[in-house]
């Protein structure tokens, strides 16, 4: 279980907008009210069904799907306690994503606040002038994002993709998380399976350090 959340992420990512109501996942119908709440782009797992039940557990929580202009999904410079690579949002001009919005009530952005790692890896921040065309007729031009401190994971001074991200007009590679992880065990010469360096990372804080430092030497010196 251990190893297939690691290499899962970003999980199972809906191909449309959708509703969760409590534990199921039931199709986006119709208008919702959304006047009292905020929407905070997911550039990640926070697009899965299964990573929001794991952080709120059952929830009434809309998640609006569209396309995002000129913002793709790619990897941070660090790895999650939980052993992946994890996502933040790179600006690329001429690039389209399929992105997700989370429309959060107040107690549920308390909640994912909590789960993000804000100061240390995150920050929470409103994003403007975007052009986010959703699949339930809406075009939204501000919402909230949680941003890497430590910006992308560059190799070759280009970022990498998510490829569980839908995207269109890349100019750099994209991968899963396992073929990112086998680059950065070969490129830190390690005689390690991915099993075992993901292990590591769990189980040693001060090795995850080490490797979440080594992550951000090697992107700034691409």
């Amino acid at each position: 279980m251990t190893l297939q959340r690691a290499l899962g992420y970003p999980y199972d990512i809906p191909s449309t907008s959708y509703v969760l109501e409590g534990e199921k996942v039931c199709p986006w119908r119709g208008e919702i009210d959304l006047s009292t709440r905020l929407p905070v782009l997911a550039c990640g797992s926070n697009q899965s069904p299964t990573q929001l039940l794991r952080k709120f557990g059952p929830t009434d929580l809309p998640v609006m799907a569209g396309w995002l202009q000129d913002y793709d999904s790619v990897y941070s410079a660090h790895f999650t306690s939980y052993g992946s690579i994890a996502a933040t949002y790179h600006y690329e001009k001429g690039v389209r994503s399929r992105q997700m919005i989370t429309w959060l009530d107040q107690d549920q952005l308390e909640v994912m606040h909590q789960t993000e790692s804000l100061g240390e890896n995150y920050e929470f921040v409103e994003m403007d002038n975007l052009h986010f065309h959703s699949d339930c007729h809406q075009r939204i031009t501000t919402a909230h994002s949680y941003n890497s401190l430590l910006g992308p994971f560059r190799l070759d001074a280009l970022p990498i993709a998510i490829r569980a991200i839908t995207a269109v007009s890349r100019p750099y590679p994209a991968l899963d998380q396992e073929e990112l992880q086998k680059k950065v065990i070969k490129k830190l010469g390690y005689d390690l399976s991915v099993k075992e360096f993901i292990e590591e990372n769990i189980n040693d804080a001060k090795v995850r350090k080490k490797h979440r430092e080594w992550l951000i030497k090697t992107s700034h010196s691409s």
